[in-house]
Formats: structure tokens, C-alpha cells, sequence
């Protein structure tokens, strides 16, 4: 069972970050420990049961989030890729 109204996360993250306007920022983002299919799950399956438009915001964070975390998976990944292509010219990276 996941509360929404619990402090100790996974809800509150995805329901803040749906509600704000700005970008997410980095340090929240990595910092939101969301399995996106269990909370998923949990919002669209509660036990009790939830207002569309709140299920509908919850869903927003949670697709915010993660897709921040891939923005930044594929920025480190952009990351070293560069940086062995520095370090050794000339020998393809795959």
C-alpha cells in the first residue's frame, strides 16, 4: 500500500513535481526514489479510491520524473562517452 499523504515518499515527490511549473531540478529528481511501476500501479489501482484528477496529477510527477532520470542517464552516458573518446583518439566506441 502506498499513502498519499506519507512523508516517506514514493507519492509526495510525484505529486509535487506535477503540480509545479518550473523544471525539475536535479537534486530532486535523483533523489525521488520512484519504481515507477509499483507506484504506477498503486495510483492506478489504489485501494481507496482516488479522484480522476488527482490519479491523473500523480501520474503527471511520476512520468516527470522519470523521464528527468533518463534526460540525465543519457547526459552521463553522453558524459563518457565523450570523455574515452578524449582519452584514446582514434578507437571506435560502440
Amino acid at each position: 500500500m502506498v499513502c498519499l499523504h506519507a512523508v516517506s515518499r514514493p507519492l509526495p515527490p510525484a505529486r509535487s513535481t506535477a503540480r509545479r511549473g518550473r523544471p525539475l531540478v536535479q537534486a530532486v529528481g535523483l533523489r525521488a526514489n520512484i519504481t515507477t511501476a509499483r507506484v504506477a500501479d498503486s495510483i492506478i489501482n489504489p485501494e481507496a479510491p482516488l479522484a480522476l484528477r488527482l490519479s491523473g496529477q500523480l501520474l503527471l510527477g511520476v512520468v516527470r520524473i522519470y523521464h528527468r532520470k533518463v534526460v540525465y542517464l543519457f547526459q552521463d552516458c553522453n558524459d563518457a562517452v565523450t570523455k574515452i573518446q578524449q582519452a584514446r583518439p582514434g578507437v571506435p566506441v560502440l
